[in-house]
């Protein structure tokens, strides 16, 4: 079926983004490598944010700027997806639950994510926290 763009983007926001992909069963030991001590650390989030581990600030850009797509945020899964026209409804599959923030984040990161990533999350409209 013709969708009239080129890709659908799926994002999270950066703090459940940075939880997730900091398990150990995802990529915590990519941190521990790097001599990166705790996911409550600047280097931590930064490595996270703009890389190497990952680049969630330029990724969101790309999606950002990328005219013929559309961006599906997970918190926001089944409302988002509905917007796209001649897809079949695959939200009834979906499986999304957030973490528990403020108990793995301190507030510190918590400010410093928010300040790091406002404007992009403003834009895409992940305000939470």
């Amino acid at each position: 079926k013709k969708l009239n763009i080129d890709t659908i983007y799926l994002i999270r926001d950066p703090f459940n983004s940075l939880i997730s992909y900091s398990k150990s069963i995802r990529h915590e030991d990519e941190f521990l490598r790097r001599g990166l001590k705790s996911i409550n650390t600047k280097e931590w989030i930064d490595a996270y944010l703009d890389g190497p581990i990952h680049f969630w600030i330029n990724h969101t850009r790309v999606m950002l700027e990328h005219e013929k797509s559309i961006i599906v945020r997970y918190n926001y899964f089944k409302d988002d997806w509905k917007l796209i026209n001649n897809v079949p409804n695959i939200s009834k599959f979906f499986n999304y639950k957030e973490n528990d923030v403020t108990k793995i984040l301190n507030p510190e990161s918590i400010e410093y994510i928010r300040y790091r990533t406002r404007e992009l999350c403003e834009k895409l409209d992940l305000t939470e926290y």
